[in-house]
């Protein structure tokens, strides 16, 4: 099957368009003859059975896991913000070269980690925060918030058009008869009719 099309019938695209990403990134990086594989660790932020975002990712290290022979993944699952220092620790203690943080709310220690340990590579999703070996990714998703913004806005007008009680607001500025005119003079002030063609 061509890749192209298996591309397309995969869901969560974002997703594997950074995963593919990253792997261009790891298959650049230099390896050693002599180091059997490169370890990489992922953080999770939640457990990998909630069929969502952290699934998502887990796909994504497992195809990695698949598409790179020459690298070993290594994985923590439901790891909260103030622990996420501690589980990097451990990683690089097993030798963990490449760690992924997917949680913004894994920012500041995975800053803090960055600065602990400069022989490793952080990528942390939707970061707020890099250093020469933190960066972030995130997925683009305006095409898809785009096209909600059309479904949201099709749905309201459809509700507004075919409710007999509500009607959508009238956007036409409301029709005011023109005040009369003041005119002051030195004889005193008196009430005027605005002269035809006149634009006071």
């Amino acid at each position: 099957m061509d890749k192209d099309v298996l591309l397309t019938m995969i869901p969560n695209r974002p997703m594997l368009n950074f995963v593919l990403a990253c792997m261009v990134l790891l298959a650049i990086l230099p390896v050693n003859a002599d180091d059997a594989k490169m370890k990489v660790g992922f953080i999770y932020v939640g457990p990998i059975s909630d069929y969502g975002y952290t699934r998502a990712a887990d796909d994504g290290r497992l195809e990695a896991q698949k598409e790179l022979p020459w690298i070993e993944t290594s994985y923590v699952e439901s790891v909260s913000e103030g622990d996420v220092e501690g589980y990097i620790d451990q990683m690089v203690d097993q030798g963990i070269k490449v760690i992924f943080l997917t949680s913004t709310s894994f920012s500041d220690g995975g800053y803090a980690c960055a600065s602990r340990y400069p022989n490793v590579l952080f990528f942390n999703a939707s970061g707020y925060k890099t250093a020469p070996n933190l960066a972030i990714y995130q997925a683009d998703t305006y095409q898809c918030a785009y096209l909600q913004g059309l479904a949201a806005g099709a749905i309201s007008v459809e509700m507004l058009c075919n409710s007999p009680t509500i009607r959508p607001p009238s956007i036409a500025p409301p029709k005011l008869p023109k005040p009369p005119m003041t005119i002051t003079t030195n004889e005193g002030t008196r009430n005027s009719k605005p002269l035809p063609g006149s634009t006071l």
